[in-house]
């Protein structure tokens, strides 16, 4: 049985820091966050909680960030000029490190997660 996280509906090209009180990870404890959505290669990062845990604010944080800095080393490590289908707002495939495909980060926000006995957090991620 998993922990589900509900976030609402966060943009994650323009999440600054907002503020959410509770505690969502466990202190002390090691976690694996999984990014998959819309990335043909999946990206995984170990990560450790300090000793008060980590908030539903920070987790948000951790996440945006991520997806930003995947988004950034994409168009660093693709052939393919990132840019957008003809006729359409969509993004076209790239060929870097995670084969981002059809979504903009601005297309994208960050609804829930999902926290297996693992502890390994999947994103539920809409355009």
């Amino acid at each position: 049985m998993s922990k589900e996280i509900d976030f609402g509906f966060v943009p994650i090209s323009s999440w600054e820091n907002n503020s959410f009180s509770n505690s969502v990870l466990k202190a002390n404890t090691e976690y694996t966050l999984r990014v998959d959505y819309p990335l043909g290669n999946p990206y995984e990062e170990k990560f450790q909680t300090g000793k008060v845990g980590m908030s539903k604010e920070a987790l948000i944080n951790k996440i945006c960030t991520t997806y930003k800095a995947i988004y950034q080393e994409e168009a660093a490590t693709s052939g393919v000029k990132v840019g957008t289908l003809p006729g359409m707002y969509n993004r076209n495939k790239t060929n870097g490190k995670y084969g981002i495909c059809n979504h903009v980060i601005e297309d994208l926000c960050l609804v829930s997660a999902s926290i297996d006995k693992k502890n390994v957090i999947t994103l539920g991620v809409d355009s």
